[in-house]
């Protein structure tokens, strides 16, 4: 191999110089030789080393070849094992760039499950709001159709009691006017009766009353507090009206009656 090639070899004062493409190495050749097997990377080591006569040994050779050889097979492993730990170290690199990968995608799928189960949670509580909502809508919804019923019935029931009382109303102000016409004939009626009662002496006329052309009254007998009534006849005035005071010449007094009976008898005409 090129990278293990021999490129020269010279002696120093304890060995050799071994060089090769990547390495120089100084070896001790003072001990035994050792065994020299027929190397390919060695065959034309001769036309690398220096050919100046030395006053070495004859089994220098020897020893530098298989210390070539030892330096070759040494160098091959160093470089094997360089390229095997270069490996490892690739493959290490790569498993940690890897591992790195896989905590770094272990860590977002941790946050992507975090994340979903607060989005999870977000949602079951916004559904379970939403849930409330409805069902305080619901009752809300329930509770303005019961005070809306109830409203209509107190309206029926105010504007039934209004009728009611607009019917008693009515009936009142139709019982108070009927009362106060009651009141002012009664009234009328004694004031009639009272004008009269005081018209009656025992020389006036208690009442005229005209019957077949005749002027009829009552007149007390006496002035008497109970003197009965006694009923005269009169003639007409001039004026052909009833005379307003008994006179004996136009009058004539009728029997005499009871008072209670004079007193129904009067009643009675007026």
């Amino acid at each position: 191999m090129a990278d293990t090639e021999v490129k020269a070899i010279s002696q120093n004062a304890t060995g050799v110089n071994v060089q090769t493409a990547n390495k120089t190495v100084d070896l001790d050749v003072t001990g035994e030789p050792a065994v020299v097997a027929n190397i390919p990377e060695l065959e034309n080591v001769s036309d690398n080393v220096d050919d100046t006569p030395t006053q070495s040994a004859p089994s220098v050779v020897d020893k530098v070849e298989a210390t070539a050889k030892e330096v070759v097979e040494t160098v091959k492993a160093i470089e094997n094992a360089d390229k095997e730990a270069a490996k490892a170290a690739a493959v290490e690199d790569k498993a940690t760039k890897e591992a790195l990968k896989a905590d770094a995608a272990a860590k977002q799928a941790e946050l992507a499950k975090k994340k979903a189960e607060e989005e999870k949670a977000k949602a079951e509580a916004a559904k379970k709001k939403a849930e409330m909502e409805k069902k305080e809508a619901e009752a809300e919804k329930k509770a303005l159709e019961v005070a809306k019923k109830k409203a209509e019935e107190e309206k029926a029931k105010a504007e039934a009691a209004k009728k009611k009382a607009e019917e008693e109303k009515a009936k009142a102000e139709a019982a108070k006017k009927k009362a106060e016409e009651e009141a002012k004939k009664k009234a009328a009626a004694e004031a009639k009766k009272k004008a009269l009662m005081e018209q009656m002496d025992p020389m006036s006329m208690s009442v005229k009353a005209e019957y077949q052309g005749v002027c009829v009254g009552w007149v007390k007998s006496s002035n008497a507090a109970n003197a009965p009534m006694v009923m005269a006849a009169c003639a007409k005035t001039k004026e052909n009206t009833c005379p307003a005071v008994f006179n004996d010449s136009t009058c004539t007094m009728l029997q005499p009656i009871n008072a209670k009976v004079g007193q129904d008898a009067k009643m009675m005409m007026f």
